[in-house]
């Protein structure tokens, strides 16, 4: 996967997590192979759809990873009944009215 080896790697920035881009920027190749499998197990691929996914090069594999913890962070700091603290409850008019905006 990727450049060869003693080339200088890309860095991920698609995003404004630094913590997360460094971690995902200083993975190695194997721990790089390890999550991307994670990854795609956490997506309930089929070997079908993972094949495609490991031929890409590691700059968009670490993309990937990057905006995949992103989404899981996000998902941690939703509340159980999907409602947000400061905004209406899920079924009432002014929530239907706010997803419209």
């Amino acid at each position: 996967i990727g450049a060869p080896s003693g080339a200088p790697q890309p860095t991920v920035t698609a995003g404004s997590d630094g913590a997360l881009d460094e971690r995902v920027n200083n993975m190695g190749q194997e721990e790089l192979k390890v999550e991307l499998e994670r990854m795609m197990d956490d997506m309930n691929l089929g070997e079908g759809k993972r094949a495609p996914i490991r031929k890409l090069d590691d700059t968009t594999l670490k993309q990937m990873l990057a905006t995949h913890y992103r989404r899981i962070e996000v998902a941690k700091n939703v509340p159980a009944d999907g409602d947000l603290p400061d905004g209406p409850k899920r079924g009432t008019p002014e929530y239907f009215i706010q997803e419209l905006h």
